[in-house]
């Protein structure tokens, strides 16, 4: 700091961050060990989750069902060295759902049976709603704050990068 920085600052009047990639490649970081130290507690019954992974720059998205979302994302967690958590949730009553996304998105599909695909969160959000008028809100996995649909994506979470 005192052998670049300051220099800088005396010379020029500012200092330049050069390096600005490394510095959010350590914030995103930090949230992730603060993920990893949370004990989150999802509510009990059956649900529909959204998955979020970047990699090599890219979004894809893992949607699933589950009667049990804990004892789910314990499964997602196993052999990782930093967890998982649900990008957003949102409890159903009708298990269906699950069959009428995944046919919606079935030509988004990444890798055939993974169930990770290419979309954009307002895709996702489209083909919710088409398969059930009665989801109104998404929950987010990380702050467990629940947005009506139309509102989600300017959900921006404390917890999340």
């Amino acid at each position: 700091m005192f052998s670049n920085i300051l220099p800088s600052i005396r010379k020029t009047g500012s200092y330049n961050i050069t390096n600005m990639n490394k510095i959010k490649t350590l914030n995103k970081e930090i949230i992730q060990l603060k993920n990893n130290q949370r004990n989150i507690k999802y509510p009990k019954g059956k649900a529909i989750y959204i998955i979020k992974k970047v990699i090599n720059n890219k979004k894809y998205y893992k949607i699933g069902y589950t009667k049990d979302l804990n004892k789910r994302l314990k499964v997602y967690n196993t052999g990782t060295p930093n967890k998982q958590l649900y990008k957003y949730f949102c409890l159903i009553k009708d298990a269906s759902i699950d069959k009428c996304i995944k046919k919606y998105m079935r030509n988004k599909e990444f890798i055939k049976n993974k169930e990770y695909y290419v979309a954009n969160m307002k895709q996702i959000i489209k083909i919710i709603n088409n398969c059930d008028k009665r989801i109104t809100e998404l929950c987010c996995g990380y702050c467990m704050k629940c947005k009506k649909l139309k509102d989600i994506t300017y959900h921006k979470c404390k917890y999340t990068y």
